[in-house]
């Protein structure tokens, strides 16, 4: 059976630069495409198997390609297909995605999607590779490579920590990203429904917004960038 990539990838995220250090190759026209073609793998079969990383469904894609006529060899898709040939070639694909699964991923420990989509643009935007420094809680750190301070924080918290004027279930999680800013845009900023204190970080230089989609991804990316500029600042 050829196995998902989207199953093997279950709670994981791949990444650029481990991608690239693999062997896979940018795109020129989408920065969240790479590609690799295998061929040693497939020694026998008059076949190689080129597979495509896209970084923002975050999935693999293979395609086997005969050799000789340069088509696209699909059978081995067919679930119903059979015989010693097709399974070589399904075994063979899963025991690469595998390995590039293995050597070119990190774990995710957040879940919500406009919070995969933002640790996503930050890697675009800034090359930033999110850490997860703690075992216990689900969070995401986002450090600028070159002065090593933070500019991001997504952790999951428990919505009757967060001081919201409309307060959901207590019980419920949600994903909030934190964000340093001015003293004076903390003060005009933080309102309890728009943006609300930064949790467990000093609450007159850092805020925090909800990505539970009240706001656009757009307008979370102006704040994750002036966040980001002041973690440039050496002082």
């Amino acid at each position: 059976m050829l196995l998902s990539s989207l199953e093997l990838l279950k709670n994981k995220n791949l990444d650029r630069k481990l991608l690239i250090s693999h062997g896979f190759i940018p795109d020129e026209a989408s920065s969240n495409l790479l590609t690799k073609s295998f061929y040693s793998e497939f020694s026998g079969t008059g076949m190689y198997l080129k597979v495509e990383a896209l970084l923002k469904e975050n999935t693999l894609v293979p395609c086997v390609i005969d050799i000789e006529t340069g088509d696209p060899y699909t059978l081995y898709l067919t679930t119903k297909a059979s015989g010693e040939f097709v399974g070589k070639i399904r075994f063979t694909v899963n025991e690469i995605f595998a390995d590039i699964i293995n050597s070119c991923s990190v774990k995710s420990r957040l879940s919500l999607c406009q919070s995969l989509e933002v640790l996503s643009l930050c890697e675009k935007r800034y090359g930033t590779v999110p850490e997860y420094p703690w075992d216990d809680l689900q969070a995401a750190v986002l450090r600028n490579e070159k002065t090593r301070k933070w500019y991001g924080l997504i952790i999951a918290v428990s919505t009757d920590k967060l001081g919201l004027k409309v307060k959901p279930d207590p019980s419920y999680k949600t994903e909030i990203l934190l964000l340093h800013h001015t003293k004076e845009d903390v003060a005009r900023l933080v309102d309890g429904v728009n943006f609300i204190p930064a949790w467990h970080m000093n609450k007159k230089s850092w805020l925090a917004c909800v990505l539970d989609g009240r706001h656009t991804v757009d307008v979370i990316m102006s704040h994750v960038d002036i966040s980001y500029n002041l973690s440039a600042k050496k002082h």
